[in-house]
C-alpha cells in the first residue's frame, strides 16, 4: 500500500488499484507523504505517444514486462509497481521521453483495456478505448508489424546508489562521466577489470 501511495497516479486510480475509496486515498497521502507530487485525472496521452516514439516504445515494454511478471507469479497490482519502478527510472528512457508523458497513466489504461487487471480496479475511471492509443503504438502488436526501435538522442546517466560498495560506486560514476562527451565505455571497462576502481 505504501509504494501504491507514493506513485504519481491520481488519488482516484489508487483506489481502483486498490479497492479503497477515493476520499479515503487522499487522506492517507495528506496523513504520510508530505511532499507528494501526484496527477490529477490524467487520461490516455494519445498525443504524446503519438509525438514521441521513445514513449509509445516504453509503454509496449512497460507492457510485455507486465506480462512476464505475472508469469512469474506476481498478482497485478504487484506487478503493475514492479514495472513501474523498474520502467520509470530507466536513465535512456528519462534522457529521451517528452516532458509531459506519464509512463504509468498510460500503462494503467492500457492493461485496463486489455482486460490484465481485476474488474474493481479499473471501475473507477472512465472506459478506455482502442481508439485512445495511436495506430503507431498499437502496430507494435501487429504480426509483421514495420514498427522500428526508436532512436535514441541521448544517453541517460545512470542513478549511483548509495548501497553499492565504493568500487561499483565508481564504476558507474566514471560511465556517467564519460556518457555527456560521448566517450568510448571501452576505456572504462578495461580500468574496472584491470582493478582500477577498487
Amino acid at each position: 500500500m505504501e509504494k501504491l501511495l507514493q506513485l504519481k497516479l491520481s488519488d482516484k486510480v489508487i483506489a481502483g488499484l486498490s479497492n479503497i475509496p477515493h476520499y479515503q486515498i487522499r487522506y492517507l497521502r495528506e496523513a504520510f507523504i508530505k511532499e507528494g507530487d501526484f496527477l490529477q485525472n490524467v487520461f490516455v496521452q494519445k498525443r504524446a505517444l503519438d509525438r514521441n516514439s521513445m514513449n509509445r516504445f516504453v509503454l509496449f515494454l512497460a507492457d510485455c514486462f507486465f506480462d512476464f511478471q505475472i508469469q512469474l507469479g506476481l498478482k497485478p497490482v504487484h506487478a503493475f509497481i514492479k514495472t513501474v519502478e523498474t520502467l520509470e527510472y530507466a536513465p535512456t528512457y528519462l534522457a529521451n521521453k517528452s516532458d509531459d508523458f506519464h509512463l504509468s497513466v498510460n500503462l494503467y489504461y492500457w492493461l485496463c483495456l486489455q482486460n490484465k487487471l481485476p474488474d474493481y480496479e479499473c471501475r473507477v475511471t472512465r472506459p478506455v478505448e482502442d481508439s485512445h492509443f495511436p495506430d503507431s503504438f498499437l502496430a507494435f502488436y501487429e504480426f509483421n508489424s514495420q514498427s522500428i526501435l526508436p532512436p535514441i538522442r541521448e544517453m541517460g546517466e545512470f542513478p549511483v546508489p548509495h548501497c553499492l560498495d565504493l568500487e561499483h560506486q565508481r564504476v558507474l560514476n566514471a560511465i556517467n562521466n564519460a556518457i555527456p562527451s560521448r566517450a568510448s565505455l571501452r576505456k572504462v571497462l578495461i580500468n574496472y577489470f584491470g582493478g582500477q576502481y577498487k
